[in-house]
């Protein structure tokens, strides 16, 4: 399985600053499956810049 290069990954900031949402939606969209995120074997998350674009595509601004 391809791993993502890191600059392909997205931090919270990044995520909720292209959506303008807070960083508790981004984490309460990770919940609901909404938007997958990679945790890194430190414990942080990160999220596929795919995964972001496929979630504007569909529609998704806040």
């Amino acid at each position: 399985m391809n791993q993502p290069t890191q600059s392909q990954l997205l931090r919270v900031s990044e995520v909720q600053r292209i959506f303008d949402v807070s960083r508790r939606t981004v984490y309460a969209w990770h919940q609901r499956g909404h938007l997958r995120a990679v945790v890194l074997p430190t414990g942080v998350m990160r999220w596929r810049q795919a995964d972001v674009d496929a979630l504007i595509a569909q529609g998704v601004s806040r």
